[in-house]
Protein backbone atom coordinates (compact mmCIF):
# COMPACT_ATOMS: atom_id res chain seq x y z
CA UNK A 1 0.00 0.00 0.00
CA UNK A 2 1.27 3.35 -1.36
CA UNK A 3 -0.11 7.18 -0.19
CA UNK A 4 1.04 9.98 -2.25
CA UNK A 5 0.77 13.53 -1.28
CA UNK A 6 1.42 17.01 -3.81
CA UNK A 7 2.01 20.39 -2.35
CA UNK A 8 1.69 22.46 -4.86
CA UNK A 9 3.24 26.20 -4.37
CA UNK A 10 2.61 28.86 -7.53
CA UNK A 11 5.05 31.41 -6.34
CA UNK A 12 6.01 35.09 -8.00
CA UNK A 13 8.91 33.38 -9.86
CA UNK A 14 8.61 29.86 -9.38
CA UNK A 15 6.09 26.48 -9.83
CA UNK A 16 7.48 24.61 -6.97
CA UNK A 17 6.11 20.85 -6.29
CA UNK A 18 6.81 18.45 -3.38
CA UNK A 19 5.73 14.64 -3.77
CA UNK A 20 6.13 12.99 -0.22
CA UNK A 21 5.50 8.83 -0.68
CA UNK A 22 5.41 6.28 1.96
CA UNK A 23 5.26 2.90 1.49
CA UNK A 24 3.19 0.84 4.32
CA UNK A 25 6.52 -1.00 5.25
CA UNK A 26 7.46 3.17 6.56
CA UNK A 27 9.98 3.37 3.49
CA UNK A 28 9.47 7.58 2.60
CA UNK A 29 10.72 9.43 -0.84
CA UNK A 30 10.41 13.18 -1.80
CA UNK A 31 10.90 14.79 -4.91
CA UNK A 32 11.15 18.40 -5.61
CA UNK A 33 10.05 19.69 -8.51
CA UNK A 34 10.85 23.75 -10.19
CA UNK A 35 9.81 25.78 -13.05
CA UNK A 36 11.30 29.10 -13.31
CA UNK A 37 8.00 31.75 -14.52
CA UNK A 38 9.24 34.73 -16.57
CA UNK A 39 9.79 38.19 -14.46
CA UNK A 40 6.31 39.81 -14.15
CA UNK A 41 4.62 36.51 -15.35
CA UNK A 42 1.56 36.79 -13.02
CA UNK A 43 1.08 40.65 -14.16
CA UNK A 44 1.05 40.07 -17.77
CA UNK A 45 -0.05 36.66 -18.34
CA UNK A 46 -3.67 35.94 -18.96
CA UNK A 47 -5.70 33.56 -16.85
CA UNK A 48 -5.76 30.84 -19.53
CA UNK A 49 -1.96 30.93 -20.01
CA UNK A 50 -1.30 30.50 -16.40
CA UNK A 51 -3.48 27.62 -16.26
CA UNK A 52 -1.89 26.16 -19.16
CA UNK A 53 1.25 26.24 -17.66
CA UNK A 54 0.26 25.05 -14.73
CA UNK A 55 -1.08 21.76 -16.48
CA UNK A 56 1.61 21.26 -18.33
CA UNK A 57 3.62 21.41 -15.44
CA UNK A 58 1.51 18.45 -14.05
CA UNK A 59 1.85 16.40 -16.85
CA UNK A 60 5.51 16.95 -17.07
CA UNK A 61 5.96 15.11 -13.71
CA UNK A 62 3.24 12.92 -13.86
CA UNK A 63 1.37 14.27 -10.65
CA UNK A 64 -1.93 14.26 -11.99
CA UNK A 65 -4.08 11.31 -9.97
CA UNK A 66 -2.15 12.30 -6.45
CA UNK A 67 -3.76 14.40 -3.48
CA UNK A 68 -2.29 17.66 -4.48
CA UNK A 69 -2.70 20.15 -1.79
CA UNK A 70 -2.41 24.51 -2.86
CA UNK A 71 -2.18 27.39 -0.27
CA UNK A 72 -3.78 30.62 -0.01
CA UNK A 73 -1.23 33.19 0.83
CA UNK A 74 -1.69 34.76 4.83
CA UNK A 75 -2.14 38.04 2.88
CA UNK A 76 -5.32 37.42 1.45
CA UNK A 77 -6.78 36.27 4.73
CA UNK A 78 -8.08 37.51 7.85
CA UNK A 79 -6.50 35.38 10.58
CA UNK A 80 -7.17 35.53 14.32
CA UNK A 81 -5.45 33.55 17.52
CA UNK A 82 -9.08 33.20 20.12
CA UNK A 83 -9.19 31.90 23.17
CA UNK A 84 -12.44 30.44 24.27
CA UNK A 85 -14.51 28.83 26.95
CA UNK A 86 -14.98 26.05 24.63
CA UNK A 87 -13.55 23.08 23.59
CA UNK A 88 -16.33 21.27 21.58
CA UNK A 89 -16.03 21.33 17.72
CA UNK A 90 -19.94 22.60 16.92
CA UNK A 91 -19.70 24.95 19.58
CA UNK A 92 -16.97 26.72 18.31
CA UNK A 93 -18.66 26.70 14.95
CA UNK A 94 -21.30 28.50 16.27
CA UNK A 95 -20.08 30.88 18.08
CA UNK A 96 -16.65 32.23 15.76
CA UNK A 97 -18.95 34.00 13.29
CA UNK A 98 -20.39 36.20 16.44
CA UNK A 99 -16.54 36.50 18.06
CA UNK A 100 -15.27 37.37 14.19
CA UNK A 101 -17.66 40.13 13.05
CA UNK A 102 -16.20 42.77 14.76
CA UNK A 103 -12.75 41.85 14.34
CA UNK A 104 -12.66 42.15 9.98
CA UNK A 105 -13.68 44.75 8.14
CA UNK A 106 -15.94 42.98 5.64
CA UNK A 107 -19.66 41.76 5.92
CA UNK A 108 -19.96 38.22 6.96
CA UNK A 109 -21.93 37.77 4.19
CA UNK A 110 -18.40 38.60 2.04
CA UNK A 111 -16.73 35.63 3.69
CA UNK A 112 -16.04 32.74 4.80
CA UNK A 113 -15.40 31.69 8.37
CA UNK A 114 -13.03 28.68 9.23
CA UNK A 115 -11.07 27.58 12.29
CA UNK A 116 -8.61 25.28 13.18
CA UNK A 117 -8.01 24.11 16.88
CA UNK A 118 -4.88 24.42 18.22
CA UNK A 119 -5.25 23.34 21.80
CA UNK A 120 -8.07 22.03 24.32
CA UNK A 121 -7.36 22.05 27.88
CA UNK A 122 -9.75 20.63 30.84
CA UNK A 123 -11.41 23.78 32.19
CA UNK A 124 -10.97 24.21 35.97
CA UNK A 125 -14.72 23.70 36.20
CA UNK A 126 -16.42 20.41 35.60
CA UNK A 127 -19.13 22.08 33.21
CA UNK A 128 -16.76 23.24 30.36
CA UNK A 129 -13.04 23.49 28.76
CA UNK A 130 -11.31 25.89 26.95
CA UNK A 131 -9.75 26.13 23.15
CA UNK A 132 -7.13 28.11 21.35
CA UNK A 133 -8.37 28.43 18.30
CA UNK A 134 -7.19 30.05 15.07
CA UNK A 135 -9.69 31.57 12.55
CA UNK A 136 -9.46 32.40 9.24
CA UNK A 137 -11.95 34.61 7.45
CA UNK A 138 -11.90 34.62 3.50
CA UNK A 139 -13.22 36.54 1.34
CA UNK A 140 -15.70 34.58 -1.34
CA UNK A 141 -14.64 36.24 -4.44
CA UNK A 142 -10.41 35.49 -3.21
CA UNK A 143 -11.77 31.21 -2.67
CA UNK A 144 -13.74 31.24 -5.83
CA UNK A 145 -11.27 33.07 -8.15
CA UNK A 146 -8.28 30.27 -6.92
CA UNK A 147 -10.75 27.15 -7.28
CA UNK A 148 -11.59 28.32 -11.04
CA UNK A 149 -7.95 28.78 -11.90
CA UNK A 150 -7.33 25.09 -10.17
CA UNK A 151 -10.51 23.79 -12.32
CA UNK A 152 -9.12 25.92 -15.81
CA UNK A 153 -5.91 23.62 -15.28
CA UNK A 154 -7.98 20.59 -14.43
CA UNK A 155 -7.03 20.19 -10.77
CA UNK A 156 -9.32 19.56 -8.15
CA UNK A 157 -7.65 19.69 -5.02
CA UNK A 158 -7.95 17.56 -1.98
CA UNK A 159 -7.23 20.48 0.37
CA UNK A 160 -6.80 23.96 0.54
CA UNK A 161 -4.16 25.34 3.62
CA UNK A 162 -2.50 28.38 4.52
CA UNK A 163 0.84 29.08 3.58
CA UNK A 164 1.66 30.61 6.87
CA UNK A 165 0.63 26.97 8.49
CA UNK A 166 2.62 25.15 6.12
CA UNK A 167 5.50 26.49 7.17
CA UNK A 168 4.41 24.84 10.65
CA UNK A 169 3.24 21.52 9.06
CA UNK A 170 7.55 21.55 8.30
CA UNK A 171 9.11 22.37 11.55
CA UNK A 172 6.27 19.32 13.23
CA UNK A 173 7.56 16.90 10.36
CA UNK A 174 11.19 17.51 11.34
CA UNK A 175 10.51 17.44 15.68
CA UNK A 176 8.85 13.69 14.58
CA UNK A 177 12.28 13.16 13.01
CA UNK A 178 14.07 13.03 15.69
CA UNK A 179 15.50 16.95 15.34
CA UNK A 180 16.05 19.03 18.33
CA UNK A 181 13.37 21.91 17.08
CA UNK A 182 12.34 24.15 19.54
CA UNK A 183 9.19 24.90 21.06
CA UNK A 184 9.15 28.49 20.01
CA UNK A 185 10.20 29.37 17.16
CA UNK A 186 10.18 32.35 14.53
CA UNK A 187 9.69 30.87 11.05
CA UNK A 188 10.75 33.64 8.56
CA UNK A 189 9.74 32.61 4.88
CA UNK A 190 11.28 35.01 2.10
CA UNK A 191 9.82 34.99 -1.01
CA UNK A 192 9.81 37.26 -4.19
CA UNK A 193 7.26 39.46 -3.48
CA UNK A 194 6.84 38.75 0.31
CA UNK A 195 7.28 37.13 3.80
CA UNK A 196 5.96 34.81 5.35
CA UNK A 197 5.68 34.65 9.01
CA UNK A 198 4.93 31.74 11.49
CA UNK A 199 5.00 31.96 15.41
CA UNK A 200 5.18 28.95 17.17
CA UNK A 201 4.73 28.95 20.96
CA UNK A 202 4.93 25.74 23.28
CA UNK A 203 5.09 23.34 19.66
CA UNK A 204 1.95 25.29 18.03
CA UNK A 205 1.23 28.01 15.91
CA UNK A 206 0.34 30.81 17.62
CA UNK A 207 0.32 33.73 14.63
CA UNK A 208 1.04 33.96 10.76
CA UNK A 209 1.51 36.99 9.45
CA UNK A 210 2.57 38.12 5.40
CA UNK A 211 4.73 41.07 5.23
CA UNK A 212 4.76 42.94 1.76
CA UNK A 213 8.46 42.99 1.68
CA UNK A 214 10.36 40.21 -0.52
CA UNK A 215 13.63 39.95 -2.69
CA UNK A 216 11.83 41.59 -5.14
CA UNK A 217 12.41 44.87 -3.68
CA UNK A 218 15.95 43.99 -2.97
CA UNK A 219 16.84 44.00 -6.42
CA UNK A 220 14.28 46.75 -7.17
CA UNK A 221 16.74 49.08 -4.63
CA UNK A 222 19.94 47.53 -6.36
CA UNK A 223 19.20 48.28 -9.59
CA UNK A 224 17.78 51.79 -8.52
CA UNK A 225 21.19 52.49 -6.69
CA UNK A 226 23.84 51.28 -9.32
CA UNK A 227 21.73 52.54 -12.35
CA UNK A 228 21.49 48.89 -13.77
CA UNK A 229 19.46 46.59 -15.38
CA UNK A 230 17.16 44.05 -13.55
CA UNK A 231 19.14 41.12 -14.34
CA UNK A 232 22.21 42.85 -13.53
CA UNK A 233 20.94 43.91 -9.92
CA UNK A 234 20.13 40.08 -10.01
CA UNK A 235 23.34 38.92 -10.50
CA UNK A 236 24.57 41.58 -7.65
CA UNK A 237 22.33 40.83 -5.16
CA UNK A 238 23.66 37.48 -5.15
CA UNK A 239 27.12 37.59 -5.61
CA UNK A 240 27.11 40.02 -2.29
CA UNK A 241 26.91 39.05 1.20
CA UNK A 242 24.19 39.91 3.41
CA UNK A 243 25.99 42.78 5.57
CA UNK A 244 26.53 44.47 2.26
CA UNK A 245 22.71 44.18 1.90
CA UNK A 246 21.72 44.98 5.24
CA UNK A 247 20.49 49.18 4.26
CA UNK A 248 17.66 47.84 1.99
CA UNK A 249 17.15 44.92 4.92
CA UNK A 250 15.98 47.72 7.39
CA UNK A 251 12.02 47.65 6.09
CA UNK A 252 12.01 43.50 5.99
CA UNK A 253 14.26 43.74 9.65
CA UNK A 254 11.81 46.63 11.03
CA UNK A 255 8.22 44.36 10.29
CA UNK A 256 9.43 41.75 11.88
CA UNK A 257 10.19 43.20 15.03
CA UNK A 258 6.98 45.08 15.10
CA UNK A 259 5.45 41.23 14.97
CA UNK A 260 7.41 40.10 17.37
CA UNK A 261 6.51 42.93 19.49
CA UNK A 262 2.65 42.62 19.26
CA UNK A 263 3.00 38.65 19.82
CA UNK A 264 4.89 39.44 23.13
CA UNK A 265 2.15 42.27 24.12
CA UNK A 266 -0.91 39.35 23.07
CA UNK A 267 1.05 36.36 24.62
CA UNK A 268 2.67 37.47 27.31
CA UNK A 269 5.92 35.53 26.21
CA UNK A 270 9.04 35.73 24.04
CA UNK A 271 10.04 33.74 20.60
CA UNK A 272 13.84 33.31 21.19
CA UNK A 273 14.44 31.07 17.84
CA UNK A 274 14.99 32.23 14.43
CA UNK A 275 14.55 29.77 11.31
CA UNK A 276 14.94 31.09 7.52
CA UNK A 277 14.01 30.28 4.65
CA UNK A 278 12.09 30.37 1.27
CA UNK A 279 14.32 31.45 -1.82
CA UNK A 280 15.64 34.97 0.33
CA UNK A 281 17.26 31.90 2.15
CA UNK A 282 19.74 31.42 -0.26
CA UNK A 283 21.62 34.86 -0.20
CA UNK A 284 24.94 35.17 1.99
CA UNK A 285 24.92 34.89 5.59
CA UNK A 286 21.34 36.08 5.46
CA UNK A 287 19.96 33.46 7.85
CA UNK A 288 22.18 34.58 10.31
CA UNK A 289 22.36 37.92 9.99
CA UNK A 290 18.31 38.24 10.33
CA UNK A 291 17.74 36.47 13.81
CA UNK A 292 21.44 38.43 15.23
CA UNK A 293 19.89 42.03 14.17
CA UNK A 294 15.80 40.38 16.01
CA UNK A 295 17.97 38.96 18.90
CA UNK A 296 17.44 35.94 18.31
CA UNK A 297 18.57 32.24 18.03
CA UNK A 298 19.27 30.54 14.92
CA UNK A 299 18.39 27.29 14.54
CA UNK A 300 20.72 25.08 13.98
CA UNK A 301 21.84 22.76 10.89
CA UNK A 302 20.20 19.61 12.39
CA UNK A 303 17.17 21.74 12.51
CA UNK A 304 16.63 22.56 9.17
CA UNK A 305 16.21 20.72 5.73
CA UNK A 306 19.22 18.46 4.69
CA UNK A 307 21.30 19.04 1.33
CA UNK A 308 18.71 17.24 -0.78
CA UNK A 309 15.66 19.16 0.41
CA UNK A 310 16.31 22.96 -0.37
CA UNK A 311 14.71 25.85 1.70
CA UNK A 312 13.13 27.16 -1.23
CA UNK A 313 10.60 24.13 -1.24
CA UNK A 314 9.44 25.23 2.72
CA UNK A 315 5.94 26.26 2.09
CA UNK A 316 5.67 23.01 -0.73
CA UNK A 317 7.01 20.74 1.31
CA UNK A 318 4.38 21.62 4.19
CA UNK A 319 1.62 21.47 1.75
CA UNK A 320 2.11 17.68 1.15
CA UNK A 321 2.40 17.01 4.99
CA UNK A 322 -1.47 17.79 5.05
CA UNK A 323 -2.69 15.79 8.05
CA UNK A 324 -6.03 15.33 6.62
CA UNK A 325 -3.70 13.41 4.09
CA UNK A 326 -1.04 11.90 6.34
CA UNK A 327 -1.67 12.64 9.94
CA UNK A 328 -4.82 10.06 10.33
CA UNK A 329 -2.49 7.26 8.93
CA UNK A 330 0.97 7.71 9.47
CA UNK A 331 0.63 9.30 13.37
CA UNK A 332 0.86 7.46 16.55
CA UNK A 333 -2.81 7.30 17.55
CA UNK A 334 -1.91 8.71 20.96
CA UNK A 335 -0.57 11.75 19.13
CA UNK A 336 -2.65 15.12 18.43
CA UNK A 337 -2.81 16.17 14.63
CA UNK A 338 -0.96 18.82 13.16
CA UNK A 339 -2.69 22.54 13.09
CA UNK A 340 -3.46 22.81 9.41
CA UNK A 341 -6.51 24.63 7.41
CA UNK A 342 -8.74 22.78 4.77
CA UNK A 343 -10.12 26.61 3.36
CA UNK A 344 -11.83 24.22 0.39
CA UNK A 345 -14.11 22.55 3.45
CA UNK A 346 -14.70 25.66 5.24
CA UNK A 347 -19.10 26.15 5.96
CA UNK A 348 -20.26 29.13 4.31
CA UNK A 349 -21.87 31.86 7.11
CA UNK A 350 -24.36 34.56 6.20
CA UNK A 351 -25.46 37.50 8.38
CA UNK A 352 -28.61 35.81 8.97
CA UNK A 353 -27.33 33.09 10.50
CA UNK A 354 -24.78 35.63 12.89
CA UNK A 355 -27.69 37.41 13.94
CA UNK A 356 -29.17 34.06 14.66
CA UNK A 357 -26.19 32.97 16.91
CA UNK A 358 -26.13 36.11 18.79
CA UNK A 359 -29.81 36.27 19.83
CA UNK A 360 -29.52 32.74 20.86
CA UNK A 361 -26.30 33.95 22.92
CA UNK A 362 -28.93 36.99 24.97
CA UNK A 363 -31.45 34.05 25.37
CA UNK A 364 -29.14 31.77 26.84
Amino acid sequence: MVIESVGLDFGKTALKAVKFRRALSGRESIEYFYQPLPFSFHETAPPEQKAGLLRNFLWKHHLYGKQIVTALPCEDLFTRTLSLPFDNPKTLAEILPHEVENLIPMSLDEVTIGSTILSSSTARTRTAGSSDVLVTAVPKQRMADHLKFLTDADLDPSAINVDGLALFSVTDFLKRESRSMPGDLSVIDIGASRTTLCLIQNGLPRMVRSLPWGAHDLTQALAAQHACSWQEAEHKKRAMEAGELEPWLEPLIRDIRLTLHQFESETKARIRHCWVCGGGAKLRQLPLLLPCRLGLTPAGHREGFDGDAPKAFAVAFGLSMHPKIVGSRWRARHRASTPAADLKQTPETTAEQALATKRDLKLL
